[in-house]
């Protein structure tokens, strides 16, 4: 394997890690906040929850880019495009399969990711805006 392979897929791995450990944080700290089980249906939840998934995750691949990258732009953004886009179709993709006589992302707000809108679909670009600039700068 080579070792642009195996640092985009360590990268990768590094995400999705960051991404399950700041669902589970953000959900379980509000619930402490609310002293109830988390209410996804509460405006404030959703926001709280959608921004920390669209930013922290990206900051640690910006960092993560930044020291294993070497400065290489295209492997870089090919790092970030693949999670961006796969993980909108696979929410998409199970919402699809899960539902029946109910609108995908209506089912998808109603049951699985209540985040999950056309706004924070497209703000995946910002998110990797966010680690382009992280690894350029930091």
């Amino acid at each position: 394997m080579s070792h642009v392979l195996k640092t985009v897929l360590t990268g990768w791995f590094i995400m999705v890690i960051t991404y399950g450990i700041v669902l589970l944080g953000v959900a379980r700290s509000l619930e402490m906040l609310y002293k109830t089980p988390l209410d996804l249906s509460q405006t404030t939840s959703v926001i709280i929850l959608g921004m920390c998934l669209l930013t922290v995750p990206y900051l640690v691949a910006g960092v993560y880019g930044r020291l294993n990258m070497n400065g290489d732009l295209q492997i870089f953004l090919l790092f970030m495009i693949v999670p961006v886009v796969l993980e909108r179709v696979f929410i998409y993709g199970l919402g699809a399969f899960l539902t029946k006589d109910v609108p995908v992302i209506e089912f998808i707000q109603l049951d699985i990711a209540p985040y999950f809108t056309f706004s924070y679909i497209i703000a995946g670009l910002g998110s990797m805006a966010i680690a382009l600039i992280v690894a350029k700068t930091w």
